[in-house]
């Protein structure tokens, strides 16, 4: 009713809306076991969410030359990108402004209709959909890796440690 790509896509969004939360709660209980103190551990992953979040594409299109490296290592931004591809891929095609059209297709060729391939390119999406999944569960499983890695050599209680006589 309201022009979405169908069930297919709700569903894959859906799926790549989980795991980026699994993913953002595998990164709090990193910073949970690292941190001791509940204040340093709270300020560091509201800056870290924060600047995830600026460079996942939501509230910055473009960046500084010198902080484009950062979307690259944002789970928010292969959520996003998977988003994107889900709902206009294989999606029917969209009608050109009338005046000032951002295509190149719209204007140049004076078509009147704007592709799927073509919104995806506009919108950088270059990767295909199983790379922004493989991240997200590559991203998911380094942070309980350095969770495990953190409470069990740094967070290790003391009778667990032998007493050399």
């Amino acid at each position: 009713m309201v022009g979405l790509n169908g069930y297919i896509a709700f569903f894959g969004m859906w799926f790549f809306l989980m795991l980026n939360a699994v993913a953002s709660q595998s990164f709090g209980l990193l910073a949970g076991a690292y941190f001791l103190n509940q204040s340093q551990g709270v300020t560091m992953c509201v800056t870290v969410s924060l600047f995830y979040m600026m460079m996942g594409g939501f509230y910055v299109e473009h960046f500084p030359i010198w902080l484009r490296w950062g979307r690259f290592i944002s789970p928010p931004y292969y959520t996003f990108q998977a988003f994107n591809y889900l709902e206009l891929h294989d999606s029917p095609p969209v009608q050109c402004a009338k005046h000032n059209s951002l295509f190149a297709t719209c204007v140049a060729n004076n078509s009147t209709v704007i592709t799927s391939d073509e919104l995806l390119s506009h919108l950088d999406i270059i990767v295909p959909l199983y790379f922004d999944f493989v991240y997200l569960f590559c991203y998911t499983l380094l942070c309980y890796a350095l969770g495990y890695f953190v409470l069990r050599c740094l967070r290790r209680p003391d009778y667990l440690v032998q007493k050399q006589t």
